[in-house]
């Protein structure tokens, strides 16, 4: 029988990638910056800041795609059952060519609908009706 699914925070990864993605946000603005005054040349400086902004980049989609797991992950724990994409497919579906212009969309809005659920089922019980 198969273990079941547990909750796990993932509070942690959400604001690791949303600090990852304004560092990734401000190297960009700054070699934007440096384009526009005409600083910015393919040697020296501008190269080790494009390598910084890849290595954040590649590190923000990591992190997001773990967090990305654990979410869909939590909705299953928490009793989620008619969702259509397994937390494994959640972050799978970004690598399938094609697919992953709708299928990311279609994982987004299972995990909305399932995170709202919980929230309407306790407004319904604290109505006084």
């Amino acid at each position: 029988m198969a273990e079941p699914v547990r909750f796990r925070n993932a509070g942690a990864l959400a604001a690791g990638a949303q600090a990852l993605l304004y560092a990734n946000a401000a190297i960009a603005a700054l070699a934007a910056a440096l384009l526009f005054v005409g600083w910015y040349d393919q040697s020296g400086p501008a190269a080790l800041l494009a390598i910084a902004e890849l290595a954040l980049y590649v590190g923000c989609a990591i992190v997001f795609l773990i967090w990305l797991y654990r979410v869909s992950s939590n909705a299953r724990a928490l009793g989620a059952r008619d969702m259509m994409v397994s937390p494994g497919w959640a972050v799978g579906w970004y690598f399938v060519p094609l697919a992953n212009l709708g299928m990311p969309y279609v994982t987004m809005r299972d995990l909305w609908k399932a995170s709202a659920k919980p929230l309407l089922k306790l407004r319904h019980l604290m109505t006084f009706t």
